[in-house]
């Protein structure tokens, strides 16, 4: 796995209409969104922002995240191989979540409340309302990692009407989906609602060495929701969730039969042909997936007459356990590899919105996020391992080379690549971040409003790395295995951190800001150019490459610090913050039989965090 830092940039234009008979009248309806954190227009609001309804939603079978993109032409959701290894990018920004250091750079809020990882938004959407996907930087107003765009969801609030239903429906492959909703008032002030939901279906990827089929869907979820107005001006809403996910997931097509695949077959393996959309795999350990998500949050309006202070308050955990056929064959070279992940966090927003009619509107408020990260993950070789490495090493001409190296420093026969030999990783992150944000909007004449806002944000991050390494092919000296030191790139020691040389601290901060200038030609068309910045904190490097840099790594090779990890190089403990910026023009209309928005943008990411395979 390579941890990175570069730069992305993207020259585009991006254009949505709708015309032509039903649809058209749906287009010209008038949606409310809160992209800019107060009630507008979507034609009237001068963002880049696409709005899915919950009708749509729903006629659509839109069922999570990943279905969504089906409808947002800016959106593209990738899953690899587990239920939580998804990303989000928006006009192509987005980074993967290979490694738990590396927060993502499309936010995902619902009801307001931050979603910290992907794992923690990929269950089946609640009873929807709208979601709104707000493309480029939106670090201004949503503030933590929205440095490439957003996903807003929001919920209906419960009603106060008592009603309610139950919805069933199937398909092929043993799809089975259920939704049940409930709501009713307590009081003229109280009012509540109460929903589940639960989807299975059978797998399709058919496992050619025996098993169950892979990339199934098993999941289910509960949620409810309080509503209550004590006062005329306030109003208060709780909400509390619970989901759970525990599916085979997820197949891995094989692209390439490489050079060693005669050596899996050698050793019991079987093979799956080139066809990588024959939905077909070849493994020897099942893998699974077990996520849990929950959390309650609390929403507090208080309406002042000439501005309403907002208090949104929430705890949140989401836990991941899960293991994975890292070897992707099916002979057993490695045992099964769990990852386990827990991630609890809090959050605190509140803001001032004012709600005059002059022509200064205007938005101030500060956000609290806190995050504790603990992580695990081990893999160990598996029976078939030393039988591999031999052979591999019989192929490049040096047959018995590792039992020689194993006799010349005195090793029992069998030491290298052992059964149940490998590396346990431990992890942990502790992530606090405090932002202060405001918005203005300046109304100049009767078609020109001019934008200008703020957000001042300060992160704090503290990690740990621990390893407890029983490979002991890699921990012997490169000097004694001669030409197999290639070999020790697998699972090779690495050095803890802290340590003496090393911090494990990361402070940052920035001030991101926005200009724009809408103009309002007529009644129905009005333009807009804007000027954007973001930002997103240094990632830190929680994977089992996590390496000390060049200079580092000479100081704690002088210092004697190596001793567990003789052939260490320099690798990368953590990247950089990570800045964007968006020059954009857009358009906006409404016809008489339908809609055209277009949006001109230049969009560039510097620093650009991402964690891949080599």
């Amino acid at each position: 796995m390579k941890f990175i830092r570069a730069q992305k940039s993207c020259l585009a234009l991006a254009v949505a209409s709708v015309f032509a008979s039903g649809i058209a009248q749906a287009a010209i309806d008038e949606i409310i969104v809160t992209a800019n954190k107060r009630e507008q227009t979507l034609q009237d609001i001068p963002v880049s922002v696409t709005v899915t309804t919950g009708d749509t939603i729903s006629k659509a079978a839109i069922q999570d995240i990943i279905d969504l993109q089906s409808v947002v032409p800016t959106l593209r959701v990738s899953q690899l191989q587990s239920s939580t290894n998804t990303s989000f990018a928006i006009r192509g920004f987005g980074n993967g979540s290979n490694n738990e250091g590396i927060e993502p750079s499309v936010g995902v809020f619902i009801d307001g409340v931050y979603r910290s990882r992907a794992g923690s938004s990929i269950s089946d959407l609640p009873r929807l309302e709208r979601v709104e996907v707000l493309s480029g930087p939106q670090s201004i107003l949503f503030g933590k990692n929205a440095s490439a765009g957003v996903i807003s969801i929001v919920t209906p609030k419960p009603s106060g009407e008592t009603g309610g239903y139950i919805e069933a429906s199937i398909g092929n492959i043993g799809y089975k989906n259920t939704k049940a909703l409930f709501e009713s008032a307590i009081s003229e002030d109280l009012s509540f609602d109460v929903s589940a939901n639960m989807t299975q279906r059978d797998g399709y990827f058919t496992n050619i060495a025996g098993g169950p089929a892979m990339n199934e869907r098993d999941r289910w979820g509960v949620r409810g929701q309080v509503s209550w107005t004590p006062t005329d001006n306030t109003e208060v809403r709780i909400i509390a969730d619970y989901d759970e996910i525990d599916e085979v997931c997820c197949g891995v097509s094989n692209l390439v039969n490489g050079p060693t695949g005669a050596v899996i077959g050698l050793l019991g393996g079987q093979l799956v042909p080139e066809q990588p959309f024959a939905y077909r795999i070849a493994a020897d350990i099942d893998p699974f997936n077990e996520v849990e998500n929950g959390g309650i949050s609390a929403q507090i309006d208080v309406d002042y007459g000439s501005f309403v202070l907002t208090s949104i308050t929430s705890q949140r955990f989401s836990d991941t356990f899960e293991a994975l056929d890292i070897d992707f064959t099916s002979a057993p070279l490695t045992q099964t590899s769990p990852n386990d992940l827990n991630v609890d966090t809090f959050s605190q927003e509140i803001r001032l919105t004012s709600t005059g009619d002059g022509d200064l509107s205007w938005m101030i408020g500060a956000f609290y996020f806190d995050e504790s990260v603990d992580y695990t993950s081990e893999v160990m070789w598996g029976p078939q391992a030393r039988n591999y490495f031999d052979a591999l090493v019989a192929g490049l001409g040096a047959p018995g080379a590792l039992g020689a190296v194993e006799a010349g420093i005195g090793l029992p026969a069998g030491t290298f690549f052992a059964t149940g030999t490998g590396a346990q990783d431990s992890f942990s992150q502790e992530d606090q971040s405090t932002s202060i944000f405001g918005q203005f909007d300046l109304q100049l004449n009767e078609q020109l409003t001019l934008t200008a806002g703020f957000n001042y944000t300060q992160a704090e991050k503290e990690v740990t790395v621990s390893q407890v390494n029983t490979n002991a092919f890699a921990a012997v000296p490169a000097a004694f295995v001669g030409a197999l030191s290639a070999l020790q790139s697998s699972l090779p020691p690495v050095v803890n951190l802290p340590n003496a040389i090393e911090g494990n601290t990361t402070d940052d901060s920035d001030t991101t800001y926005t200009l724009r200038l809408a103009y309002d030609i007529n009644d129905n068309v009005n333009v807009y150019g804007s000027y954007a910045t973001g930002f997103k904190a240094s990632s830190w490097n929680l994977s089992r490459d996590s390496g000390p840099n060049a200079a580092d790594l000479a100081t704690l090779v002088a210092a004697g610090l190596t001793a567990n990890a003789p052939n260490l190089t320099a690798g990368s403990r953590f990247a950089d913050p990570e800045e964007s910026e968006v020059y954009e023009l857009g358009l906006k209309a409404v016809f008489e039989r339908g809609s055209f928005n277009m949006a001109i943008f230049d969009q560039t990411i510097k620093g650009f965090q991402s964690s891949i395979f080599n």
